[in-house]
């Protein structure tokens, strides 16, 4: 069980590594956004749900948005199954949802950023 939440660790600072890349490449460093913005930012599932259901904001979703919470809440329930599973199926099954959520949620994270430069 061990190995295993140090697996997820390791995905989730590579997705934080990415997801920090394409945020300081479109908003930059010394930008004067709140750190509210650059945390909204930084779980990017809620923006996909926003693009899904409907296109509300653009360029940053608040964190008390019922989209950016349940696209936290999903990004954080994805790296239970890999951890919890017993069976190296469900494992196996766990770690490629948990993977493929991340992706979906950088792929937020940069539709939205480009929508908001454009």
């Amino acid at each position: 069980m061990k190995r295993h939440l140090i697996i997820v660790c390791g995905i989730w600072c590579c997705y934080f590594f990415a997801a920090l890349n394409v945020i300081c490449a479109f908003v930059g460093y010394s930008s004067n956004m709140p750190l509210e913005g650059y945390i909204s930012f930084l779980f990017g599932f809620g923006f996909f749900i926003n693009e899904v259901i409907s296109p509300k904001w653009i360029g940053g979703i608040p964190i008390s948005d019922w989209r950016w919470l349940l696209g936290v809440l999903i990004m954080l329930a994805s790296s239970l199954p890999p951890i919890i599973a017993r069976k190296i199926g469900f494992r196996i099954l766990g770690y490629v949802f948990h993977v493929c959520v991340l992706a979906v949620s950088l792929y937020g994270l940069l539709y939205d950023m480009i929508c908001a430069v454009t």
